[in-house]
């Protein structure tokens, strides 16, 4: 009897002793491990803050719109680059959405734009074959790039007439999507950050940081494409619309909810 109060005193022990970091203070199981426990305000929270950002963002879409509208012809008129900014909808899930497109030149890359692009395809694929342990990431994303970029200069080098966009139609798609994007931000926040105790106002500020952060992103990602598509042909296309598209909102998205996670819960 004695032998057996020992043992359980001593796995007792040994049960704190395993929560203890080096330092002796308590390590705590991390928000990944624990056990989600939903109180009755959370889950209001999740089913209807998503509701009221949305229908508020339906209502100021239009002043959005006119500020977008705004921004990008001043940004056009100061790079140079000659075009229109007209409004056009464009379904998506049923509904008419209203967006812009950038009326530019579009133009086929030249001999000289196809080997300038080889060689600098080539430069980054050796210089990321340098580059140090750590930055090996960067040299994976630095591949891809080139990998896209390669298969762009075979297309248009052997069949560049079988190219079926043109610089109008791609900027009005980039535009389409970084709205549609916008509208899942609050839904995506629902399933991913709402069902945690951080409070109200913390939900709501990461969500309007990130529309925010986003809203004024999306017209400079614009001109950027103008800008490129303009000056260096149709080539650049595909690298734009995969590389430099949708796939840097996602980003965005991912590291705001970082920045998000670390905030102090509501509760302990």
């Amino acid at each position: 009897m004695i032998q057996s109060d020992r043992d359980g005193e001593n796995r007792a022990s040994l049960r704190r002793l395993s929560r203890l970091g080096h330092h002796g203070t308590q390590i705590r199981v991390h928000r990944s491990l624990d056990t989600l426990h939903f109180r009755g305000t959370v889950l209001f929270t999740a089913l209807l803050l998503p509701v009221f950002v949305t229908a508020a963002m339906a209502v100021g879409y239009d002043g959005l719109l006119t500020a977008w509208e705004w921004v990008l012809r001043i940004g056009l008129d100061r790079l140079g680059v000659v075009g229109s900014v007209e409004r056009v909808p464009v379904p998506m899930l049923g509904w008419s959405l209203p967006v812009l497109i950038v009326q530019i030149h579009s133009w086929y890359p030249d001999a000289l734009v196809l080997w300038t692009t080889f060689a600098m395809v080539i430069a980054v694929v050796l210089a990321s074959c340098y580059l140090p342990e750590w930055a090996l990431p960067i040299a994976y994303i630095l591949r891809a790039g080139c990998l896209v970029q390669a298969v762009a200069l075979l297309v248009f080098f052997l069949w560049p007439a079988s190219f079926p966009y043109d610089s109008p139609q791609h900027l009005r798609d980039i535009f389409a999507l970084s709205a549609a994007f916008m509208g899942l931000v609050p839904w995506i926040h629902a399933f991913t950050y709402y069902i945690f105790d951080f409070g109200i106002l913390r939900k709501i500020a990461l969500t309007a940081y990130t529309l925010l952060f986003l809203a004024c992103y999306a017209p400079v990602k614009i001109l950027v494409h103008a800008y490129v598509l303009d000056r260096f042909s149709l080539l650049f296309m595909p690298i734009l619309f995969l590389v430099f598209g949708v796939a840097l909102d996602v980003f965005i998205l991912i590291a705001l909810y970082a920045w998000g996670m670390s905030w102090r819960p509501a509760h302990n």
